[in-house]
């Protein structure tokens, strides 16, 4: 199983009553790393954890291809 490292980016949500000279306009920027569970035409989908049955995993995040703006394979001997 591939362990993968992924940087994108996703939409901000503000709370509450705001200002419109205190709203943030950046989008977030999102550093994600972890088991690379399955792969399609339109996203990534990213494990952190996997359990002891390989088809059992945990803290799954499912990021849109159209978001990344890098994609790396990790070694297990590499630091993010």
């Amino acid at each position: 199983m591939k362990i993968v490292g992924i940087e994108w980016v996703d939409s901000r949500q503000i709370h509450g009553w705001v200002f419109e000279e205190d709203i943030e306009t950046t989008v977030c920027e999102i550093k994600t790393c972890g088991f690379l569970i399955k792969e399609t035409e339109d996203a990534y989908t990213v494990a952190v954890s996997v359990g002891e049955n390989p088809t059992q995993a945990n803290g799954i995040n499912v990021i849109p291809k159209c978001c990344v703006v890098k994609y790396y394979e990790l070694n297990m001997e590499d630091k993010v």
